[in-house]
C-alpha cells in the first residue's frame, strides 16, 4: 500500500497484481481501514483474473443507458438533472445500446469531437433553440424575413464537463460493483479559458453597502452583509438561526452548510449592530433570522428562498457601473479581497469552508494591478 496521502488526508494505494499495477485513493483516512480496503481489493482482483483465465468471468449485460437509468434511480436533485440532460443530448445518442463494458477510449474521445463540432442550443443573444425554432415558423407564416444570429460553437469547458459526467457515472458504477472496472483511460482534459468573474474592488465595498442601505430593507442589509463578510452561500445567508450566534452574536457557526464544513465565523461589528436591530422586529417564537412568514396551517415560521438578494445586488451594483454582481459574488468577493490583503490561501479556504483547496482558488480572481504590484515588490521595480 501507497504512504502518499493527499490534502484531505486520504491514503492512496500502490499495489500490483500478476503483473499489473493499480493505483488510486482508498477513501479511508485511517491506516487499518485502508488496509483493510486494499486486501479486499487485491482479492477481488484476483478472482477477476482467475475468472478471464478460466473463461467464466460473469459478463456485464448493462447497456450504457440502463447503467444511467439506474444512476438516476439513487440520485436526484439539480445534479442529476444536469446529468440527465448532458447523457441524454450528447451521450446516449452515440453509445446508449453499447454495453458499459465495450465502450472504448475512443468512443469518448469521438463524444467529445461530435460534442465541439455540434452548435451550441443558445445563439448568442441567449436564446435557446426552441424560442428561435418558433420565431422562423411565426415569421414563415406572416411571410416576414428574419435574419437570426450565427449559433455559437461548444467550448472546451463544456466538453470537458459532459466527460466529467460521463466519468462520474461510470466511476460510481465500478463502486457500487456494477462494472468490474472502468472499460477506458480518462482522457486528458482540454485547455479552458479562465473566466473573469465579477468581484468588488477594496474602494467598491462602501460605496456598494451604502447603495443597500439607502433601500432601507434590513433584511436584505443583514444577507448581503453575511455574505460579504462571512463568506456565507445565499441559501446559508437566508436560512440563518438565532442559535448559530453566541450569546454577544460575535461567531456564527453555519449549520446544514453545502460541504458538511461548520466553521465558526466571526461576526463584523456593523454586521452585530444590524442583528440587534432585526432580532427587535423577528418574534421571539421564531427560530430564523430572516423569516418570510408565519403558516397556520403548519404552525411554523417560513424562512427566505433563493433570489430574495438577487435585484437589491444588481441594481446597486449596476448604480456604481459594476455589471454581473450576484448573490453568490459576494462570496466571491469575499475570497478576493481576503487574498488582495495578503491573507494566505489556507486562511480563506478555511473561511470560505470549502473542502478542496483548488475549490478555493477558483473563487479569487487575480487582476493585472496584481501582477504589477507582485512583480514591483519582489524585484523592487
Amino acid at each position: 500500500m501507497s504512504k502518499r496521502i493527499d490534502s484531505q488526508g486520504y491514503i492512496h494505494y500502490d499495489v500490483v497484481v500478476n503483473k499489473k499495477r493499480f493505483c488510486g485513493n482508498t477513501g479511508h483516512k485511517d491506516k487499518r481501514l485502508a488496509a483493510i480496503w486494499v486486501s479486499d481489493f487485491k482479492a477481488k482482483v484476483r478472482r477477476e483474473m482467475a475468472n478471464e483465465v478460466l473463461g467464466f468471468r460473469p459478463e456485464v449485460t448493462l447497456t450504457c443507458e440502463a447503467l444511467l437509468g439506474e444512476w438516476l434511480a439513487h440520485h436526484g436533485g439539480k445534479h442529476a438533472r444536469n446529468i440527465r440532460s448532458d447523457w441524454g443530448n450528447h451521450i446516449l445518442p452515440w453509445i446508449g445500446n453499447v454495453l458499459a463494458m465495450k465502450v472504448t477510449s475512443g468512443m469518448v474521445e469521438e463524444i467529445r469531437t461530435r460534442f465541439l463540432n455540434s452548435p451550441c442550443l443558445t445563439n448568442n443573444k441567449g436564446k435557446v433553440g426552441a424560442q428561435i425554432r418558433a420565431k422562423v415558423e411565426k415569421a414563415r407564416l406572416e411571410g416576414k424575413k428574419v435574419t437570426l444570429s450565427p449559433l455559437r460553437r461548444h467550448s472546451n469547458a463544456g466538453a470537458n464537463k459532459v466527460l466529467r459526467h460521463l466519468y462520474f457515472v461510470f466511476g460510481w458504477a465500478v463502486k457500487t460493483d456494477r462494472l468490474p472496472r472502468l472499460p477506458f483511460r480518462k482522457l486528458k482534459e482540454l485547455v479552458e479559458q479562465e473566466p473573469v468573474r465579477t468581484f468588488l474592488r477594496p474602494e467598491q465595498v462602501k460605496p456598494f453597502l451604502a447603495e443597500l442601505d439607502s433601500l432601507q430593507n434590513l433584511p436584505v442589509m443583514v444577507a448581503v452583509r453575511a455574505m460579504l463578510y462571512m463568506g456565507l452561500r445565499e441559501g446559508e445567508a437566508l436560512t440563518m438561526k438565532w442559535s448559530g450566534f453566541d450569546k454577544e452574536r460575535r461567531v456564527y457557526t453555519a449549520v446544514d452548510t453545502k460541504t458538511g464544513e461548520n466553521t465558526p465565523l466571526p461576526v463584523p461589528e456593523d454586521l452585530r449592530g444590524l442583528l440587534a436591530r432585526l432580532r427587535e422586529e423577528v418574534p421571539e417564537g421564531c427560530c430564523w433570522v430572516l423569516p418570510a412568514g408565519y403558516d397556520p396551517k403548519r404552525r411554523v415560521w417560513n424562512h427566505r428562498h433563493s433570489q430574495f438578494t438577487t435585484k437589491p445586488i444588481k441594481r446597486a451594483g449596476e448604480k456604481l457601473g459594476i455589471k454581473g454582481l450576484t448573490p453568490h459574488r459576494m462570496r466571491g468577493s469575499m475570497a478576493t479581497l481576503m487574498a488582495r490583503s495578503g491573507a494566505n490561501a489556507f486562511v480563506i479556504k478555511k473561511a470560505g469552508r470549502w473542502k478542496r483547496m483548488d475549490t478555493a482558488l477558483r473563487y479569487i480572481q487575480i487582476m493585472e494591478d496584481d501582477l504589477v504590484e507582485a512583480q514591483a515588490k519582489a524585484f523592487g521595480l
